[in-house]
């Protein structure tokens, strides 16, 4: 398993997509089949938890997983980002800090530059134009399979989006015992 490190190398930043509200923005980019919507559904869900803001950075690493550090710098070689964590590539490679808050500024720079990648509407917009090019394989959490623990609750939120786009009560969350 790969060494990450919350503030680092990833965060959950931003405000964070009301289930359904995810699932409303994927329906009106072109996720239209209820099957494919509900599986990208928990596919960005395992990737980012639907929060606008979510960050990852893809660093240099050590056969052993953990982050490769040089003169307390880490390499990244690029990040993923907002709500659909779509890769950004950097070339050349960014070397930051293991520690302090230069990797939380850097990704709000990024933000700055890539301002559509945190707004629900426009990076699901951007998440179908790379699903039609690519299909599910841009992101780590289909092609690992992690998507799947998130069907049960993408079924709700895409039914609860449906519910509500035809006037109808959604049914409530509740965690399982």
């Amino acid at each position: 398993m790969s060494e990450e490190i919350k503030g680092i190398t990833w965060d959950l930043d931003g405000a964070e997509l009301m289930p359904w509200l995810a699932a409303q923005r994927l329906y009106k980019a072109g996720f239209k089949d209820a099957k494919l919507l509900t599986t990208m559904w928990a596919v960005l869900e395992g990737e980012s938890g639907g929060y606008l803001k979510a960050w990852h950075h893809n660093v240099s690493r050590n056969d052993d997983g953990s982050i490769k550090i040089i003169n307390e710098m880490m390499e990244v070689k690029s990040t993923d980002l907002g709500f659909i964590q779509k890769n950004i590539v950097h070339t050349p490679k960014v070397l930051l800090p293991i520690v302090g808050d230069d990797s939380k500024n850097f990704v709000k720079v990024l933000f700055e530059v890539y301002p559509e990648l945190a707004r629900g509407d426009r990076s699901a917009e951007i998440a179908y134009k790379l699903y039609q090019d690519r299909g599910f394989q841009p992101w780590y959490a289909y092609t690992n399979g992690g998507y799947e623990k998130h069907l049960g609750k993408a079924v709700l939120a895409v039914g609860n989006y449906l519910a509500l786009a035809n006037g109808l009560r959604p049914m409530p969350y509740v965690k399982a015992t």
